[in-house]
């Protein structure tokens, strides 16, 4: 996209990339501008839409940021959290067999999209990698998440299968591609943006994790509708921003049974006459779900 010539006094756009105290958005009219923005907590990033004035040298001003509905951020430390991409639709969780999936990072991002009212969507990769040994464990993972409500689609790379459901799950959708490296999300982002070259980490010897490649968060235009966040920030997802005692609420199955536990504030850990446990007696609430609660909170408990 070339830069707007004929820049108007005021405007409203939509943040593509942040670049320290720099943004380009796409303003109404299509075309892209450079904006500079002061240093404050209500700096903009990537999904934020902001109104602009004319600046110099073609170039705008920031002059505010519109409300956003949801956030995902970072947490540095105790006191630092780094905001990546705002206004999403959806996270769309990929894993697969090769690194083997990560059970307990999967609900991570599950929990994470619901403490922020974001849509997470499974994406179970490579297919063509998921041989008769293992295919009944991938299977009983996906239908733990679909008892749950949870979409769970599936498509091969190699094979060039399940793209379109893809497409149709993202069209008109600002959504972000999350999970393991080595899952396969550059190579999906390349494959959804013709022409665009992001560039893929190719599986390494030591352990299978993968090299990451992108430097900065950036808003990609699907050719469906709708945009795909590209961040580095989504790698390190063990100091997102969630507190342990937040997360019961963002395991959606617990929230039918807590009318059945003894106390309001209910941990469902060690506490008597709890409703997510006898839930679990009963198998209304998975097992492994639970498992992964359990250990996700005393992980939450000992970062905080």
């Amino acid at each position: 996209m070339t830069k707007a010539r004929d820049i108007k006094a005021s405007n409203i756009g939509l943040v593509i990339m942040r670049h320290g105290a720099t943004v380009e958005v796409l303003a109404e009219d299509g075309t892209m501008i450079t904006c500079h923005q002061r240093k404050s907590k209500n700096a903009a990033i990537a999904g934020d839409h902001v109104e602009w004035q004319e600046g110099t040298d073609e170039q705008g001003i920031i002059t505010k940021r519109l409300t956003r509905k949801n956030v995902l951020a970072q947490r540095k430390n105790i006191k630092v959290v780094k905001e990546i991409a705002a206004n999403l639709d959806q996270i769309v969780i990929a894993f697969t067999v090769k690194p083997h999936y990560d059970q307990f990072l999967i609900d991570r991002y599950i929990a994470i999209a619901e403490q922020q009212g974001i849509t997470p969507v499974l994406l179970v990769t490579k297919l063509d990698l998921i041989t008769d040994d293992i295919s009944e464990d991938i299977e009983q993972l996906m239908t733990v998440y679909r008892d749950i409500g949870y979409h769970v689609i599936s498509s091969s790379q190699k094979n060039q299968t399940g793209l379109n459901i893809v497409q149709d799950i993202l069209k008109d959708k600002t959504s972000v591609l999350v999970g393991q490296s080595g899952v396969g999300k550059s190579s999906i982002a390349t494959a959804l943006l013709p022409g665009i070259t992001i560039a893929t980490g190719e599986l390494t010897a030591r352990g299978d994790q993968g090299s990451h490649t992108t430097s900065t968060t950036m808003l990609y235009a699907l050719p469906m509708g709708g945009y795909l966040v590209d961040s580095p920030g989504v790698r390190d997802f063990s100091m997102w921003d969630l507190a342990a005692d937040e997360l019961a609420n963002c395991y959606i199955e617990f929230k039918q049974h807590t009318d059945e536990c003894k106390f309001h504030n209910c941990r469902h850990l060690n506490e008597p006459i709890c409703g997510v446990k006898s839930a679990i007696d009963r198998k209304e609430v998975s097992q492994l779900r639970y498992n992964s609660y359990v250990a996700t909170y005393n992980a939450l408990s000992t970062d905080q």
